[in-house]
């Protein structure tokens, strides 16, 4: 993946993010932040996917090693999330789905952008 891909599937995280920040933040405050707090989250989860997609492209080996480290960083977003309180914890949970939700979205745009640049 390039770098401007990346770059611009993260501006579409953080857009989706800055959305359901000020839709949320009619509820409740708590749960705006435990957005925030997921998204990091989940764009962290989407930078070591695309590493380990190249690690293993390279070394033609599935590394497991990379699927639990994420796997862990989920598990410890929602965690911690959960001591803050259940509203923290919902938009922790919304936060980390950002990723899906960008791609489901915008990934028409971004498969287009690549494939019409010749990869």
């Amino acid at each position: 993946m390039k770098k401007e891909t990346i770059i611009k599937l993260s501006s579409y995280i953080f857009f989706v993010a800055l959305i359901e920040f000020f839709l949320f933040l009619i509820f409740d405050f708590k749960i705006s932040l435990g957005i925030v707090y997921g998204t990091i989250f989940s764009v962290i989860n989407m930078l070591l996917l695309i590493e380990d997609i190249k690690r293993s492209v390279r070394k033609k080996i599935y590394s497991r090693r990379g699927y639990f480290l994420r796997y862990v960083l989920n598990i410890f977003c929602v965690g911690s999330a959960a001591f803050f309180g259940i509203y923290y914890f919902i938009g922790a949970a919304v936060g980390l789905f950002n990723l899906k939700i960008a791609i489901l979205i915008f990934g028409r745009w971004l498969g287009e952008d690549e494939f019409n640049k010749g990869r």
